[in-house]
């Protein structure tokens, strides 16, 4: 995998509901990498079209501006993975017990960053909307770990200096 920055073009802010959050380094996994060489796009593309399919629907628009940010929030932050240093081979590791040390890639997002959706969104939006587990596990370890020994998704030291949480900025304008 690689670190790249998001490019932004002159259209990017327009198709890209994250352009305005992603302000860091983020992963690019060899497996998306090779996908995107194989179908002949570029890989921030296929992130983007990710990101689209999650954030471009007038039920969100219709959400409180609290709501849309948060939504946003946690869509782009589990999309643009931040990086851990400049270059990947800068892996932090992350020791579950003695028999299970492995290199995290990426800089899990906050936990704060999935129960500030959980309390933002409400109402309507309980019912038609799937929730995140903010205790969900994430296999960093690429199958090396027991599905027990994997670190949780969100880093629930809520510490920015081992996790990260995007700019909070609204999809769109607030509904009338």
């Amino acid at each position: 995998g690689v670190c790249q920055t998001l490019v932004i073009k002159s259209t990017t802010s327009l198709t890209n509901p994250c352009a305005n959050v992603v302000d860091y380094p983020f992963f690019i996994s060899a497996s998306l990498t090779a996908y995107a060489n194989y179908i002949k796009v570029d890989p921030q593309y296929l992130l983007e079209q990710k990101v689209q399919s999650k954030l471009n629907d007038a039920k969100i628009r219709s959400l409180s501006l609290p709501c849309q940010q948060a939504v946003k929030s946690i869509t782009c932050a589990n999309i643009y993975l931040k990086c851990t240093g400049p270059n990947i081979v800068d892996y932090k590791p992350y020791s579950v017990d003695s028999n299970y040390t492995f290199g995290i890639q990426v800089q899990r997002p906050c936990k704060s960053v999935c129960t500030d959706m959980l309390t933002s969104c409400t109402g309507i939006f309980l019912v038609n909307n799937t929730y995140p587990n903010c205790t969900s596990r994430f296999d960093y370890s690429f199958g090396a770990a027991p599905v027990s020994k994997m670190p949780l998704l969100y880093d629930k030291s809520n510490n920015m200096t081992t996790c990260f949480k995007p700019k909070s900025v609204a999809i769109a304008p607030p509904s009338e």
